[in-house]
């Protein structure tokens, strides 16, 4: 074995397979059912019997030249990228399984125990509004936070809110790609892929520098599905490419989930349309680590969870209200909960609660309390001066975000803020 944990010699013919089968999965899958799942063998094989095996479909193709297989071999080997065959006990299971599986995946970072770790895929707009920023961030960094690997994209918007906040937990995320290992896109997240890596990793199928094109990204979709028990749709209209990926994991019988919209806006279109469809509705994190917990002790810690609802308050006099709607139900129930949890814990007549009116503040990290203590003065501050007390600034940015998401603070004009 050498660096990266690949023979080098037993890769060329992986590499070379890549090459010459393309993007024609079903092909490159009969041929190495045909010679026990060995590329070596196909490359050794006469031209002919390959010929006759896939009909001709690699007529124009086919070739026993290795040269840029070599080449790829070298440079990945000098640039520390690591390669990931279906014969490796690395290959993840469940990607394993899917009808289209990758010959090859190329990869930087470090990747994670794809086989035990709960995996969830996230994917939607490049356009997000407030409520969908917030709330991708506040559900993501809470899946994080109780053990679970987020997988997205790195697109503008949705998937990149979603990367960011994993890193932000401290947990593990992967990107797949669109385009070669060494290409960056968009350029805009030229340091989000280094943190990436730094805290997870990048993959792709697609050959070093290989351009981005839009037709790689429906490609790069099936394996962003098909590395996840389930694929969580933030803000989505009906024709996007989020919808796309969460087609591809109903294609592959995985899970879907979808965050609830407003009616009639276009980035709730698909979305509420995959709920009316069955998906599984999700307004915290708790909706999905419910459904995998048990099958995950070891990793998943749903108590980590900032939002976690305990289970006694579920008994609370309040929370039996009825009201029309289920959205309003789960918010009389969150703040059911919150009021049951206080240390006032006088009667609340819940149903004059109305929507976004804060109850009480939600749970804090031991960080955020910290930060709001220093902000409980009532005066506006600036996140340097927050940070002279003893966090950098990086980390108050972080703990601010989180504060304001959760309703606690706001922002005001040059910089400063204040609790609410």
């Amino acid at each position: 074995m050498t660096l990266w944990g690949y023979h080098m010699v037993d890769t060329l013919y992986w590499i070379w397979l890549s090459l010459v089968c393309g993007t024609r999965y079903n092909i490159a899958e009969k041929l190495l059912v045909c010679f026990e799942m060995n590329p070596e063998f196909i490359y050794k094989a006469d031209e002919r019997e390959i010929m006759q095996i896939t009909e001709n479909r690699l007529k124009n193709t086919f070739s026993h030249e290795l040269d840029e297989a070599k080449t790829i071999q070298e440079y990945c080997y000098q640039s520390k990228i690591g390669l990931l065959t279906p014969d490796s006990e690395y290959y993840p299971e469940r990607l394993r399984k899917i009808k289209d599986k990758p010959v090859l995946l190329y990869y930087r970072g470090k990747l994670p125990d794809f086989n035990n770790r709960l995996c969830i895929t996230t994917v939607g707009t490049r356009r997000m509004t407030d409520y969908g920023k917030q709330s991708a961030y506040t559900i993501i960094y809470d899946l994080t936070k109780c053990g679970t690997v987020i997988i997205s994209g790195m697109a503008l918007g949705v998937d990149g809110m979603c990367h960011r906040a994993a890193i932000d937990a401290g947990g593990q995320t992967v990107a797949v790609l669109g385009c070669g290992i060494n290409r960056v896109y968009p350029r805009e997240h030229d340091s989000l892929m280094d943190e990436i890596i730094e805290y997870g990793a990048v993959i792709t199928e697609f050959k070093p520098s290989t351009p981005p094109s839009g037709f790689n990204f429906p490609l790069r979709n099936r394996i962003m599905s098909g590395l996840s028990q389930g694929t969580f749709v933030i803000e989505a209209d009906k024709k996007s490419g989020a919808m796309i990926t969460a087609r591809s994991a109903i294609y592959q019988g995985r899970d879907i989930f979808a965050l609830p919209g407003k009616i009639g806006e276009m980035n709730s279109g698909g979305t509420n349309s995959l709920i009316q469809q069955g998906a599984i509705m999700v307004t915290t994190a708790h909706d999905i680590l419910n459904i995998y917990a048990g099958l995950y002790p070891s990793s998943i810690k749903v108590e980590k969870s900032s939002y976690r609802f305990p289970e006694q308050s579920m008994n609370d006099p309040a929370v039996s209200v009825k009201v029309g709607k289920k959205q309003k139900k789960q918010l009389i129930i969150t703040q059911a909960a919150q009021i049951h949890n206080s240390k006032d814990s006088r009667t609340v007549d819940t149903t004059k609660i109305s929507i976004g009116q804060s109850v009480n503040p939600p749970a804090l990290s031991e960080d955020e309390q910290q930060i709001y203590d220093l902000m409980s003065d009532g005066q506006p501050a600036t996140a340097d001066a927050l940070a002279r007390k003893g966090f950098s600034v990086s980390s108050v940015l972080t703990i601010l975000t989180m504060l304001e998401i959760k309703g606690i603070i706001k922002v005001l004009p040059g910089g400063l803020y204040k609790i609410t």
